[in-house]
C-alpha cells in the first residue's frame, strides 16, 4: 500500500527551481502584501516567523508545515488599520477529515481606499479604488518528527480598471523536536506564475522568499525566542539610496567605503543582520502571554538620521478569556506611525460544544 506522504524529493526539486527563477532578472514587483505580517503574533514578535507551533491557525499562512489535527475546527479574524485610509483583514480555518487529514483555508485581503483620478494636468476626474486579496488552501503530511506542507494560494490585485492575478505555491517544512519545544523550519515562498498581468508590457515579478527559522521555549524558564532568516536568495540587501549623498574628499570627489579589517567586519555584520528577525514570547500563564521583536532590516531601513525612533522594534500580547484568544501588537515603522494589528480566534469544536446532561 502506498504512503499518502511527499516525496522529499520532489520537495527539494521545486526548492532548487524557485532559487533559479529568482535568478532571472525582471521589472517591477507584485503582490507586494503577501509579505505583510497579517496576525498580531508575527507582528509582534518582529513580523516574520515560521516555527511557533502553538495550535494558532493563522500561523499557518507563514508556513504550511505547521498545519496539523490540533487546528480542527480553529478560525482566526485579524484586522489591520493600515496607513493612511488602507486597511487589510485576514481569515483563516483549519478542518480535519477522517481519511483526507487536516486542510486549512485563508483570505488577506487589503483595501487602499480610494484615490483621486487626474488628467495629465492634475485636473481631478473623478476617483477609483485599489485593493489585493489571496485566497488560500493549505495541506501538511506528518512524517516522524518531519512535517511537510504546501499551500496553493490564488492572488489578486485591482487597481482601477487594471488587474492582475496570480497563482502561487508556498513549500514549508518543519521539524519537531520529539522531548524538547524545539522546532526548525525552511519555507519557499510564492514560486508561481503570473496569469495575467495589469498591461501587456508590464511584467511582474512575484515576491519570493526564502526563509530558515528556529524556536526554542526554556526548560525552566517561561520564555519562548525564534531566529527567523529571510530572503536568503541574496546576501547583500541593503538598499541602494540615490537620494542619499556620498561623502566627498576635499577636491570633490566620492569617498570610498573604507576598507581597513574594522570597518569590513562591522559592515558586513550589517548585512548578515538584515536578514534577521528575533522574537521572544513570556508565556506568564496559559491564558496570558507578552511578545516583543526586533527587526534590524526595518530599523535600518526607516529610523532617520539624527532622530531617535523605535523603527524595528514590536510589541504584543494575548489574553484568552471563555475559549477566546484576544491579541493585539504594534510594530513600530517610522516616527510617523506604525501597525496596529488585532487578532480574535477560538476553536469552534470546543468553545461551542454541546454540554452533556
Amino acid at each position: 500500500m502506498q504512503k499518502n506522504v511527499f516525496h522529499p524529493l520532489v520537495f527539494l526539486l521545486v526548492a532548487l527551481a524557485s532559487f533559479q527563477a529568482i535568478a532571472q532578472s525582471g521589472s517591477s514587483q507584485s503582490f507586494s502584501f503577501l509579505r505583510r505580517p497579517a496576525n498580531a503574533r508575527v507582528s509582534g514578535i518582529g513580523g516574520e516567523n515560521i516555527t511557533v507551533i502553538d495550535k494558532d491557525v493563522s500561523m499557518v499562512m507563514y508556513n504550511p508545515a505547521l498545519i496539523s489535527s490540533d487546528l480542527h475546527s480553529s478560525f482566526a479574524f485579524n484586522y489591520q488599520p493600515y496607513l493612511a485610509d488602507i486597511n487589510a483583514l485576514a481569515l483563516a480555518y483549519g478542518h480535519t477529515f477522517k481519511k483526507a487529514g487536516t486542510f486549512t483555508t485563508s483570505l488577506q485581503y487589503m483595501n487602499y481606499g480610494k484615490m483621486d483620478n487626474t488628467d495629465p494636468t492634475g485636473a481631478v476626474l473623478g476617483t477609483f479604488t485599489a485593493s489585493e486579496y489571496a485566497f488560500s488552501v493549505g495541506h501538511a503530511r506528518v512524517q516522524g518528527p518531519f512535517t511537510l506542507g504546501a499551500n496553493l494560494k490564488f492572488v489578486g490585485s485591482n487597481l482601477a480598471s487594471y488587474s492582475s492575478h496570480a497563482i502561487v505555491v508556498d513549500l514549508g517544512g518543519i521539524f519537531k523536536h520529539p522531548k524538547k519545544e524545539l522546532s526548525l523550519g525552511l519555507v519557499i515562498k510564492n514560486v508561481g506564475i503570473v496569469v495575467s498581468d495589469y498591461t501587456k508590457k508590464y511584467a511582474s515579478n512575484l515576491p519570493f522568499d526564502a526563509q530558515l527559522g528556529v524556536s526554542y521555549k526554556l526548560d525552566h524558564m517561561p520564555l519562548r525566542f525564534s531566529v527567523t532568516a529571510v530572503k536568503l536568495y541574496k546576501y547583500d540587501i541593503r538598499y541602494d539610496d540615490p537620494n542619499i549623498p556620498l561623502p566627498l574628499d576635499i577636491n570633490g570627489d566620492p569617498i570610498p567605503e573604507s576598507n581597513n579589517n574594522f570597518d569590513i567586519i562591522m559592515r558586513h555584520t550589517d548585512i548578515v543582520f538584515r536578514h534577521l528577525v528575533f522574537g521572544g514570547e513570556f508565556l506568564l500563564s496559559k491564558n496570558i502571554n507578552l511578545r516583543v521583536g526586533y527587526n534590524h532590516m526595518m530599523r535600518r531601513e526607516m529610523s532617520v538620521t539624527d532622530i531617535y525612533s523605535m523603527a524595528g522594534i514590536s510589541l504584543g500580547g494575548m489574553i484568552r478569556i471563555a475559549g477566546f484568544e484576544f491579541a493585539y501588537s504594534r510594530m513600530n515603522y517610522h516616527i510617523a506611525g506604525g501597525l496596529n494589528t488585532l487578532s480574535v480566534s477560538t476553536n469552534f469544536a470546543n468553545t461551542f460544544k454541546k454540554k452533556r446532561l
